[in-house]
């Protein structure tokens, strides 16, 4: 056999192993997939999942998980088009407003607090007995706290405890009311104090004003978070977020 005929042979047969692969996408493999952080390989089991598929309401699903993937990934001009994607296609309400969530998510992650608490907001107004809603005031509550309306923040998280005092939203809910009303850059959060301490006196020689915030975990273990500056501005606390970037931290700010 020629080289040319095995090469041919050889690309049939493999097109042939992909298709039959290809074939036996389900759903569930796209959600564990999903489920195991790999957010490529989601998006990627949701193309040949969509295209194969006939029932409309797994594709809807699918499409969500590809573009909450995208969303992670910090492709959020492709993750609101695919989350669009499913908010047109007129979902359940369940899924309408896990979708309209990971949408206000985009605009959050990518720092436009303002459209993201508009779009909050108006979720609210259109699903106010959602079965997300402590998920809803959550979002409204990170929103105005990053635009420093400081009184409405707080309103939204105990609106939280007080109608939702064992929700999975609790937790972040006490971490961010033990915040003060400031903004601030933190670049690590440890279970060894010595470490981060080292880290605070390694920021301090360079002239940044670091120090530790201790809190605790789920489970109640001890953290000590390393943060630098406080500010009453958020794009004060931006400047610094971006002159930490450059020197090699990993940033986030808070609240």
């Amino acid at each position: 056999m020629s080289r040319v005929r095995t090469y041919v042979l050889l690309l049939v047969l493999g097109m042939v192993a992909l298709s039959a692969s290809a074939a036996n996408v389900t759903l569930t493999d796209v959600q564990s997939a999903f489920l195991q952080k790999d957010y490529s390989k989601t998006k990627e089991l949701v193309q040949v999942f969509v295209a194969q598929s006939s029932d409309s309401k797994e594709k809807i699903e699918a499409l969500y998980y590809a573009g909450v993937s995208d969303l992670w990934l910090g492709q959020y001009l492709s993750a609101r088009k695919t989350i669009r994607r499913v908010l047109d296609a007129r979902p359940d309400r369940a899924m309408h407003d896990k979708a309209s969530l990971a949408l206000i998510d985009t605009y959050y992650m990518e720092g436009d607090y303002r459209e993201a608490l508009s779009r909050a907001e108006d979720l609210l107004s259109r699903s106010s007995r959602s079965e997300f809603l402590s998920s809803i005031y959550l979002k409204i509550a990170r929103a105005h706290l990053k635009l420093a309306h400081w009184k409405k923040g707080r309103e939204y998280l105990q609106k939280i405890i007080d109608e939702f005092p064992n929700s999975v939203e609790r937790y972040p809910v006490d971490l961010l009311l033990q915040e003060s009303e400031y903004f601030a850059v933190q670049i690590g959060s440890f279970a060894d104090r010595g470490k981060a301490e080292a880290s605070v006196e390694e920021l301090q020689k360079k002239g940044e004003y670091a120090y530790v915030v201790e809190t605790a975990s789920e489970d109640g273990k001890k953290l000590y978070r390393v943060r630098v500056g406080k500010f009453k501005q958020f794009g004060d606390a931006r400047k610094l977020e971006a002159r930490l970037t450059r020197l090699g931290y990993p940033t986030k700010i808070y609240p």
